[in-house]
């Protein structure tokens, strides 16, 4: 019991102390309401001692800035012929003095491709329609040519249908003998009006079928 009672009389001193040295506001105000002081707080930065960067940064000593550009006055007013003329002479100065200049790389490579070019080479490249090569030989029109997609049996129907067109058997029959000039025209104007005939007999039938159709 002694010393339990001993072991109190030490404990509340010691607490008695605490509270004397601490002020009294601090103990009225509960811990969680208190003020803290953060690292980013002006408190805690002014407090916080300077680094060395900081010396070293305010031991430097900067130069001082130069002075300001002065402003450009503006160009007394010139006439617009002399203002072109100065600038045209002052371009072509100075494009002769660069060897390497836009405008003369530009003639150059245009005369150079002047001198190669050929005209049919860039009809062909550009597939422009050639003309057609005409065949004025006799066999014109009567010969099927065995190529490609045409074959000997079909080259073989394509000539008996050739020669059925331009009626090569009838101009074989008819040149086995000599044909006086008067004949011939007898024979062509009959030629003509039995074609004549055929044509307008064809377009009356087909008219006098529509009106029929139509009721009369």
């Amino acid at each position: 019991m002694e010393v339990r009672h001993a072991v109190q009389s030490v404990f509340c001193r010691s607490l008695a102390a605490r509270s004397a040295a601490r002020p009294a506001a601090s103990l009225l105000v509960p811990i969680w309401r208190q003020q803290r002081q953060l690292s980013t707080s002006p408190a805690f930065c002014a407090a916080s001692p300077t680094s060395a960067a900081d010396k070293l940064r305010q031991g430097l000593k900067l130069p001082p800035r130069p002075p300001p550009l002065p402003r450009q006055q503006p160009a007394p007013a010139t006439p617009a012929s002399q203002t072109s003329t100065e600038t045209a002479a002052a371009t072509s100065g100075a494009a002769k003095d660069d060897a390497f200049s836009l405008p003369d790389l530009i003639q150059s490579d245009a005369d150079k491709t002047m001198e190669f070019w050929n005209a049919n080479e860039f009809l062909a490249r550009h597939g422009v329609a050639k003309e057609e090569e005409l065949r004025l030989r006799p066999s014109t029109g009567r010969t099927v040519h065995v190529s490609g997609h045409v074959d000997v049996a079909r080259s073989f129907t394509l000539l008996e249908r050739v020669v059925r067109q331009n009626k090569v058997r009838n101009d074989l029959f008819r040149q086995r003998f000599h044909e006086r000039p008067g004949l011939k025209r007898k024979r062509l104007k009959s030629e003509r009006w039995v074609r004549r005939f055929k044509d307008g007999f064809r377009a009356t039938v087909s008219r006098v079928m529509e009106l029929r159709k139509q009721g009369w």
